[in-house]
């Protein structure tokens, strides 16, 4: 999972026109993609083909859920075939009294128990384990994480495959930077390729997710790094720094 400005859009209500007066919010799509460099907002999986691309509503346009929201550009998340097909019309809430039964509704009542990649707080509080699969930071954000996870099917082998052989590849750099803390030069050379795979590209995945990963593994390791600054040699990328480690 990675976080999405939709507010970084320059010509976000321009594109909003196009969808009230066209009523295809396919029409948006490119303009999604791009936000995160064609990977799924959810599950930071490449889209190789705009056949697998697809436009989630976070809250579902169906007829006795939020019909009012389906050309609403606020409520899209980009998604792989896969993520959109699971997700379908779930949106469970902590308390179902308080869903939104028509426009007027202020939905800020309502708490919902899907994690949102649109939401920072969401974002902020999660990370990943170094088999690639998502965990709550908070006692508060687990149900959500684990409600998430079981929706959309992302800890099934069949999904997390892909996955898991990355961040076995990011482990190795990670185990050979330790083995090597001391040596500058061969530091350098691991430190440039894990740069590579934290840096946008089309084409690249799961960037927010090994950027959090090497978080959370610098945290528990910096004090084997007292001859060389290896925090300020990793070259995250800066919507990451400010959202995540709050650091502009």
């Amino acid at each position: 999972m990675r976080y999405i400005d939709i507010n970084s859009l320059e010509n976000l209500d321009e594109l909003q026109e196009r969808l009230n007066k066209h009523r295809k919010w396919k029409l948006v799509k490119d303009d999604l993609a791009n936000l995160s460099q064609k990977t799924c907002w959810y599950c930071e999986h490449y889209i190789s083909g705009s056949g697998y691309a697809e436009i989630d509503h976070w809250r579902p346009k169906c007829e006795g859920q939020y019909p009012w929201l389906e050309f609403s550009i606020r409520n899209y998340i980009y998604s792989c075939k896969a993520c959109n097909n699971k997700k379908s019309t779930n949106f469970p809430l902590v308390d179902e009294s308080q869903r939104a039964k028509c426009e007027s509704d202020d939905l800020s009542h309502e708490e919902p128990l899907l994690l949102n990649p649109c939401n920072k707080e969401d974002v902020r509080s999660v990370c990943y384990d170094p088999s690639g699969r998502l965990f709550g930071r908070t006692i508060k954000i687990r149900t959500k994480v684990k409600i998430t996870k079981d929706i959309l099917e992302l800890d099934t082998q069949e999904r997390l495959a892909e996955k898991q052989e990355a961040f076995c590849e990011l482990n190795e750099l990670l185990d050979e930077l330790l083995l090597y803390r001391t040596d500058v030069t061969e530091v350098e050379k691991i430190i440039k390729k894990i740069n590579y795979k934290i840096t946008y590209k089309d084409g690249k995945r799961f960037i927010w997710s090994f950027c959090m990963y090497i978080e959370y593994w610098l945290r528990d390791n910096e004090e084997y790094f007292t001859e060389i600054p290896i925090r300020e040699k990793i070259k995250f990328p800066q919507d990451f720094c400010e959202v995540y480690l709050g650091v502009a």
